[in-house]
């Protein structure tokens, strides 16, 4: 996913900058509380989740019936 995301930045540089603005006004290292509260970094949450939506690291989901379904016919 952070691949496909790295990817998707490079192809709208707008994107990428303002995101890097949003994460150069944190003074220092980011630290994890700065990272995890999408009220600090907002464009960094946004982006974050719309990756999600368009990477999700299980495209899908693979099932194996357990037992046998016995359907009633009366």
């Amino acid at each position: 996913m952070l691949a496909f995301t790295t990817w998707a930045l490079s192809k709208y540089p707008d994107i990428q900058t303002k995101l890097r603005e949003e994460v150069r006004t944190i003074a220092g290292e980011p630290t994890y509380d700065d990272l995890m509260d999408p009220n600090r970094l907002p464009y960094l949450d946004a982006v974050c989740k719309e990756a999600i939506h368009m990477f999700p690291p299980a495209a899908r989901t693979e099932k194996v019936v357990e037992e046998d379904d016995v359907i009633p016919l009366h």
